[in-house]
């Protein structure tokens, strides 16, 4: 049996996913809660790189599914492979959320930025399955019973399959830590939409600082053992003409805040 795990969306998205569920407003009228079937039932899917599927369901559950040489690793007896190949989901998980979250804005639906975490995933089968289980069902029972959540319309399949080729381009990036650092961007956009400043910005500047410093070790060849001072990599950056003039007064900023920090 595959290895699957969900995660509900942000608690404010109020859209049903692809299509609202047939016969609503009937069932509402009479004061009926929608039937679970209807609710959870799945609506979209789509392949990723590396054996993965991705899938929502109508009531705004996403589930991941892993590949079968991940199943194995994940339930296996090594703890510390397992730990991490359950690391690697939730950063892909975080990344999709990421993804997610600008399709959204480009179709002017959905919720804000939210970061997935351990303890919001739940098992959608095998062992385990009877807390992902509860959480589904109550995700259900609270949208099918509910007049007044996802009475909004629906998110089109369409900004679904952009966020796959979102995700599907950090897969395909040539440099080793982009999924680690899109989860680590993801993370500071909800801890930004939090209010919790310090840390979006602790967050976004680790995230800059790789990627300039990638971006530099790139275009000059060298190797950034970060005896280079940050200031200078973002110049020699704008000088290569890789960094805008504008971008590079927004890393600069960026960079003084965290320090003024």
């Amino acid at each position: 049996m595959s290895y699957e795990v969900g995660f509900r969306l942000d608690f404010d998205f109020n859209r049903w996913v692809v299509e609202e569920p047939p016969r609503r407003i009937e069932f509402l009228s009479k004061g009926v809660a929608l039937p679970l079937e209807i609710v959870l039932e799945e609506v979209w899917r789509a392949d990723l790189k590396h054996g993965y599927k991705v899938s929502a369901r109508r009531c705004g559950v996403v589930a991941l599914k892993v590949s079968d040489t991940m199943e194995t690793i994940i339930t296996g007896i090594d703890s510390d492979r397992s730990v991490e190949a359950l690391s690697e989901v939730i950063r892909l998980a975080n990344v999709f959320v990421l993804a997610l979250h600008f399709s959204f804005r480009t179709h002017n639906e959905g919720p804000g930025a939210f970061a997935v975490t351990q303890s919001s995933l739940f098992r959608l089968n095998g062992f385990g399955f009877s807390g992902g289980r509860r959480a589904m069902q109550e995700t259900a029972e609270l949208t099918s019973l509910s007049g007044t959540i996802q009475t909004n319309g629906s998110v089109p399949a369409s900004a679904f399959e952009y966020a796959a080729q979102l995700l599907g381009t950090v897969q395909e990036c040539e440099y080793d830590k982009s999924l680690h650092l899109a989860a680590l961007l993801n993370q500071a956009l909800a801890a930004n939409d939090e209010y919790d400043f310090p840390l979006a910005l602790t967050l976004a500047w680790t995230v800059t600082e790789a990627a300039q410093a990638h971006l530099w070790e790139r275009a000059t060849g060298k190797s950034n053992d970060r005896n280079v001072r940050a200031h200078s990599v973002t110049e020699e950056l704008e000088r290569l003409r890789i960094f805008s003039p504008s971008l590079s007064g927004q890393v600069n900023d960026a960079r003084r805040a965290r320090n003024d920090w």
